[in-house]
């Protein structure tokens, strides 16, 4: 691999094991004299004195969870595992206020900033369903338990009387009748 200085590895220079002479040493010794590698300008050190100049140290910043040294000065905590530790337990300014029910019917259906109207899927209207109506029996076999919404006309849209309530098994079977769809498994209409 070759690197910025020329280093290949796994390579062996051409001067590997070889001796120089006294006078090539002493050539090669003198050429880099007066030379500071990485070291900044005297213009450079002169900036740097003037920006640092009245400033004072300050001392060193410990978490306050864990006690860890070199804490940002902008924070309190040396990690967010640090700062969930002692935020937890502690309320919120949010913890036990409520929405008057005057300003839940100022964001409700479609007053509400995100509503979406008819341009919902699937999951959005069976979710309303579920809020606007109770399961009580499936409308065909009588069966309580384990009930879902089925579309009469699939459109799926907001309107309460286009829905059924049916067992999965009855549910399979308006599918198939109405429309030739079975359903799969990974798309439950269970609600």
């Amino acid at each position: 691999m070759l690197t910025k200085t020329g280093f290949k590895k796994g390579y062996t220079p051409w001067n590997k094991g070889k001796k120089m002479s006294e006078e090539t040493r002493k050539r090669m010794s003198e050429s880099q004299k007066g030379i500071k590698r990485n070291s900044p300008s005297e213009e450079t050190r002169r900036k740097i004195s003037e920006k640092l100049k009245g400033r004072t140290w300050k001392p060193d910043r410990f978490c306050l969870v864990c006690g860890k040294n070199g804490v940002r000065k902008d924070r309190k905590y040396c990690s967010q595992q640090c700062a969930g530790v002692a935020v937890k337990g502690k309320e919120t300014w949010i913890t036990g206020k409520k929405h008057t029910e005057e300003a839940r019917a100022k964001m409700r259906g479609e007053k509400n900033g995100v509503w979406k109207g008819e341009l919902v899927g699937y999951q959005a209207v069976h979710s309303w369903m579920r809020k606007y109506k109770q399961h009580t029996e499936c409308e065909k076999c009588g069966a309580t338990e384990k009930l879902e919404w089925a579309n009469k006309n699939h459109t799926y849209e907001r309107v309460l009387e286009d829905y059924i309530e049916l067992c999965p098994s009855c549910h399979r079977k308006y599918d198939i009748e109405n429309n030739g769809y079975a359903g799969n498994k990974k798309n439950s209409h269970r609600v």
